[in-house]
């Protein structure tokens, strides 16, 4: 099965939004024509959780798996804390999030769930790795 991978963002507030929405869409850039092989799902989708002015989720990292009842997709929750984004150059807040995406995979495999049986974790990893450095690439200049 071919999975792609998508990103979504779930923001605390308008500041939390100005200051993450460059990362959310370095990341949809980075995701033009990723996709891998050796996954029992057609979707792996990363859900940034940012904190803001309005509500906070109080996690920084790779956080909690969703699985589709229906097995359309898997979801990573990523969570950007307030300090994250306001304590941190806009390179180091790319470097905290592509850790969370590779640390995912450790998750992942940890979790237990019997629907990841028999994925490719070497074809995962890879992907997320090309699909981090991708992401990264664009802030290299920061």
């Amino acid at each position: 099965m071919t999975t792609t991978l998508e990103v979504s963002a779930q923001f605390g507030g308008r500041d939390a939004a100005q200051a993450v929405l460059p990362h959310f869409r370095a990341l949809k850039s980075a995701l033009e024509g990723k996709s891998f092989e050796g996954f029992p799902f057609p979707q792996l989708a990363f859900i940034l959780r940012v904190d803001g002015e309005i509500s906070s989720f109080d996690f920084s990292g790779a956080g909690s798996i969703d699985f589709d009842k229906k097995r359309r997709y898997v979801s990573v929750h990523i969570g950007i804390t307030r300090e994250d984004w306001t304590e941190r150059r806009p390179v180091e807040v790319s470097a905290l999030v592509a850790d969370a995406i590779m640390s995912s995979v450790d998750l992942l495999r940890g979790c237990g769930n019997a629907r990841l049986r028999g994925v490719d974790w070497i074809s995962l990893e890879n992907a997320l790795k090309a699909f981090s450095a991708a992401y990264r690439a664009q802030f290299s200049h920061a």
